[in-house]
């Protein structure tokens, strides 16, 4: 996108969700224009800075608000004065010449006048752009080309529902909007990224983002892909030349900020109005405007920020503006002293940092930050001081003269005053300004003016409103893997005050710091009595200070575990050996006493994390191979109580645990030993062989099975699991566990030695995943085969109040799977997946007899990068989007994208079927099946000679196929067709105009595809004569398996893979 082009560009959008990228355009230096082109409100104008000025903005004696622009209060005589004045006047002139020139040269257009088209006046009506589908089309819409497409979508599009049209707002209720400040999407966490979708889609929150740069965000489009009907989105990018415009890096943030507020005001307040006045100050003394910075690693959860919202759109007695509080951790404490200042004028700033190295009049000294972060009154002092002052707050809020800790959130009335901006003249309140940028924070700036202009203005802190800007965790440590805690809590740490630590809880056991500095791991009671304290760590009284702040329980970077004390340096005089520098923050000279440590340690380039199991154990692991680093019960070294009622032991005749062995080779039994407990891993040894009695079995959460070393070496063999026994047919189940790990193993049925075995008697699937209640599992990296049922690799949906969530299977090798056999059906699909919120990526499946890939609904689901392929075996469906089970049809949310299905040396039936009247064909007294509604099949590319029926669409609604490619050779004829309706034959791009309605592409033709799967004739391969492919409807199905097929076996020699 050029720099100086006001042009859209196109990112995906929902129904009702207004999403676009859009320029800084050029414009003209005589007249201020908004960012997209046209020009600005009169009240909303910008004006280059003012570099120079003598001018004495403001002075009151009697008023909070005065203050003296000049840092010195010392006469000159008047003819110094006047020869200052004129010097002055005449560098002002030409500094602002020249700031018109930058301003030219930034704004000037590609037309020959140098300035950008004066379009006509646009609201986000005209200008925002659209994915080029939509979901909510009622009846199949289809075009031959892109412009038509467009052209369509638009006109579609701007007949929905939406919070701009006049017609549909509510201006009692005004409008939600968070704006915000980015590099670009991908800088954005990805939690916050999350947040903000469900903000603008659930709550319907506008959101307007203002980017340094324009990139795509996969993962902005995979949460917005769940969505149908959203609030607008806007992402507009700053022109390139705006950074050497501005090198003052708070001149250019205030500039941006002001671009972005006009920008509000003209997309979404006259956009919504037409500009009448009297609508707009009714619409806006009703709406929020919540300012964030969108790179913090924790925001408030939505719930709080809608309810705060809320409150401030309804009650005209709430604060005006309310900020964040703003939380760091290392060292803890309150951040961004640098836009807050406490009534009446009291500057948070250390005086070392500041431009004017002196407290101003009225000036509470004993709450501004010393100069050294360790010293009398810290950050960390600071934050107490908002907390206590809320809790004496009636509303909980901290009166200030200026703050935002990186969110704040504006009444509609007070952030859009005409006579205020972030880019205002700043010489005036350079008693706020610091060393570094050597002027004040923009929003002391903005804020010092909403006051000026409103004395009754409130602006204010609220502390229970937080929001983090860094790790909670030193770098490269603090991880705890099993902790319920948000980011910002995964330290454990003690405030000295009542309820201010945080802990880890998984079950019935808590670790946290007490009152006293001590460490303790507890178990709740069934009764309600005191907590059984299973373990502790006194500190050592030698070491410990009676004053302090803070404790840190946390691991270091080579695994060290550690207990430090947070100290102020004077607090250390008397014994400065105590207070030595932390690696961590060499610059900073931290304070922090080490009390203990574990005096187990492992290599710095290593990851660690440790982990508080729902046996109650505490355990140091490497998280690269599993070894276990440290346990509480294994170390000697540290006081241990057990309380007399207690049945937990940590017995001491139980040997030390330190690197993990891996295991050799053996039966089900030994890996089903190791993994025995919540957390516990299984690790195989290189190129060792399981021969399986029964089932390996992973009983507990949080647990892992992989060949040790496999995942940083590609050359190591992979252990070889293979069923051995003929009652046998699955080898690995991890049914209803959450966060369970299956990588680096081969897993073989062993169908060719054993035979096959029908769903209907003990035939499950060769690995069985999923189940009630299951989140997070992972199976990646295995080669998984030969299955002596129906699939090589089952994802299980459970029960409807517990559904599957968020199931991962990436990066495998899948098949060959089933055979077969016009009298047994023994046929098996590669992966068959019914789990919500999950992943199908990077996978290969080679030669799966039914589906390579099935998709059961799998609500909110993404199938992407696959490569599904059919080389020795005829396969039914490459894809199969074609089951109405166990979801109703519901495939909302359900991408398939960016896939390649290759009928390279044999047949697949249909390459990407949709539609619950694709494959099996209903009795004649049967009704039909009802539609599946609301997939999206987009860029996926079929190719080799031996393809049946492409696309192939019958049975679904509110439907999306779009930008996909056909390469390959169809071939084959129909044979007898369902209840004798003939189907059409096999084209690349099909569907049935009785039973298929959405967004289709261009390509797509009629055709009549009533069960394709079940009456297609097979097409002779190599001149060989196979029979017809017979009806296999009336096969027995287990419950939970909807519509199986078969198909043709030829003999393969699988070759073990290492």
């Amino acid at each position: 996108m050029d720099d100086s082009s006001g042009n859209v560009l196109k990112i995906p959008s929902r129904s009702n969700s207004m999403v676009s990228f859009l320029s800084v355009p050029a414009s003209s230096p005589n007249s201020s224009l908004s960012m997209d082109g046209s020009a600005l409100p009169s009240h909303l104008t910008l004006t280059p800075p003012r570099i120079i000025t003598t001018k004495r903005m403001y002075s009151s004696s009697s008023s909070f608000l005065s203050r003296d622009s000049s840092p010195s209060t010392m006469r000159r005589p008047r003819g110094i004065i006047q020869a200052r004045t004129f010097c002055f006047a005449v560098l002002n002139f030409l500094v602002i010449v020249n700031s018109w020139r930058q301003l030219k040269s930034l704004f000037r257009g590609p037309n020959d006048d140098g300035f950008q088209n004066r379009q006509q006046e646009r609201s986000l009506r005209n200008v925002v752009s659209k994915k080029d589908f939509d979901v909510h089309f009622q009846d199949t819409t289809i075009v031959k080309n892109g412009e038509d497409f467009a052209k369509n979508v638009t006109r579609i599009y701007t007949e929905e529902p939406s919070v701009l049209k006049q017609s549909k707002q509510n201006f009692d209720q005004g409008l939600f909007i968070l704006a915000g400040l980015a590099d670009s999407l991908t800088s954005i966490p990805n939690s916050t990224l999350a947040q903000l979708v469900q903000l603008n889609c659930e709550y319907q929150v506008s959101l307007h983002i203002l980017t340094a740069e324009v990139s795509s965000s996969s993962v902005l489009e995979l949460l917005q892909d769940k969505y149908t009907s959203c609030a607008p989105f806007i992402v507009l990018r700053q022109n390139k030349a705006v950074k050497s415009l501005f090198p003052n890096r708070i001149d250019r943030i205030a500039y941006l900020r002001d671009v972005q507020r006009d920008s509000l005001y003209r997309h979404f307040v006259d956009g919504s109005t037409n500009g009448n006045e009297e609508t707009n100050s009714l619409m806006l003394d009703h709406s929020v405007i919540m300012v964030m910075d969108l790179d913090l690693k924790g925001i408030p959860t939505n719930e709080e920020l809608i309810q705060e919202a809320t409150k401030m759109a309804q009650d005209p007695d709430t604060a005006d503006v309310i900020c964040a509080s703003g939380h760091m951790m290392n060292p803890i404490g309150y951040y961004d002293i640098f836009a807050t200042i406490l009534a009446p004028q009291t500057f948070t700033y250390p005086i070392a940092g500041r431009l004017v190295e002196k407290f101003q009049p009225g000036e509470d000294t004993s709450l501004v930050r010393s100069n050294d972060i360790y010293g009398s009154f810290t950050q960390l002092d600071l934050l107490d001081y908002f907390e206590q002052e809320a809790l004496n707050s009636v509303d909980g809020t901290v009166p200030v003269r200026s703050c935002f800790g990186g969110l704040s959130l504006y009444r509609g009335s007070t952030f859009f005053q005409p006579q205020c901006k972030y880019s205002a003249d700043v010489k005036s309140l350079a008693a706020f300004a610091n060393k570094e940028d050597a002027r004040p924070c923009e929003h002391v700036v903005f804020h010092d003016c909403l006051l000026k202009n409103n004395l009754s203005t409130y602006i204010a802190v609220k502390p229970s409103l937080k929001t983090y800007w860094d790790e909670a965790a030193p770098p490269k440590s603090g991880l705890i893997s099993n902790s319920q805690q948000p980011l910002n809590n995964r330290l454990v740490t003690y405030r000295k005050r009542p309820n201010e630590g945080t802990q880890i809880v998984d079950g019935d056991f808590s670790l946290f710091i007490n009152e006293s500095g001590s460490v303790i791991v507890s178990k709740s009671t069934l009764n309600g009595t005191s907590p059984d304290i299973l373990w502790r760590i006194d500190p050592d009284p030698k070491l410990f200070h009676e004053d302090w702040d803070m404790m840190f329980f946390h691991l270091k970077p080579d695994g060290l575990l550690v207990l430090e004390q947070q100290v102020k340096k004077l607090r250390s005089d008397v014994n400065p050996r105590l207070c030595h520098v932390i690696d961590e923050y060499k610059d900073q000279h931290a304070c922090r006493i080490q009390l203990w440590s574990s005096e187990v340690s492992g290599h710095a380039s290593n990851e660690y994390e440790l982990s508080l199991t729902i046996s109650g154990d505490l355990e140091v692991k490497d998280t690269a191979n599993g070894t276990l680093l440290w346990s509480n019960h294994e170390d000697t070294d540290v006081q241990v109580h057990l309380a007399s009622d207690s049945s937990t032991s940590f017995g001491t005749e139980s040997p030390r645990r330190g690197i993990f062995s891996c295991i050799d080779s053996g039966d089900e039994t030994v890996i089903n030993a190791a993994l025995d407990r919540p957390g516990a891993v299984a690790a195989l040894c290189p190129g060792s062989i399981f021969r399986l009695k029964g089932p390996i079995i992973f009983s507990h959460d949080h647990q892992k099975l992989y060949t040790q070393g496999a995942d940083t070496n590609e050359t190591i063999a992979k252990a070889l699991i293979i069923v051995d026994d003929p009652s046998v047919a699955t080898a690995v189940s991890m049914v209803d566990k959450s966060f369970v790990e299956l990588k680096h193993v081969v897993v073989d049925g062993n169908r060719k030695g054993l035979g096959h075995v029908s769903p209907q008697f003990y035939g499950g699937a060769l690995i069985d995943a999923g189940g009630s209640g299951s989140v997070g599992q992972v199976i990646s990296y295995i080669k998984a085969y030969d299955p002596r049922s129906w699939a090589c690799v089952h994802i299980i949906e459970g029960p409807p109040e517990q559904r599957c969530q968020g199931a991962i299977v990436e990066n495998n090798d899948i098949g060959p799977c089933g055979s077969h056999s016009s009298v047994h059906n023994e046929i098996a699909d590669g992966i068959s997946y019914a789990c919500t919120s999950g992943i199908i990526r990077n996978n290969v499946v080679e030669d799966a007899t039914d589906g390579g890939i099935v998709v059961f609904g799998a609500p909110n689901t993404v199938v992407e990068g696959n490569t599904i392929r059919a080389v020795t075996r005829t396969m039914l469906g490459g894809i199969n989007m074609v089951d109405t089970a166990p979801y109703d049809g519901n495939y909302a949310g359900t991408i398939v994208r960016n896939n390649v299905i290759d009928a390279k040396d044999a047949r697949i039936h249909v390459g990407l079927g949709m539609g619950s009247q694709i494959w099996q064909c209903p009795l004649p007294s049967e009704p039909p099946k009802p539609p599946l509604h609301g997939g999206v099949v987009v860029n996926n590319t079929l190719t080799g000679n031996h393809m049946g029926y492409g696309f192939a669409i019958n049975g679904v609604k509110d439907w999306t196929v779009f930008e996909n490619k056909d390469l390959s050779s169809h071939v084959g004829e129909p044979s007898l067709g369902c209840n004798g309706q003939m189907p059409s034959t096999p084209k690349g791009f099909q569907f049935d105009p009785a039973s298929s309605h959405g967004s289709f592409q261009g390509e797509f033709e009629t055709a009549s595809l009533n069960s394709i799967v079940e009456t297609f004739r097979i097409e002779e391969l190599d001149g060989g004569n196979k029979p017809a492919m017979e009806s296999w409807s009336g096969r027995f199905l287990p419950p939970f398996v909807s519509s199986k097929s078969v198909r043709v076996e030829d003999q393969i020699e699988l070759v073990r893979t290492k």
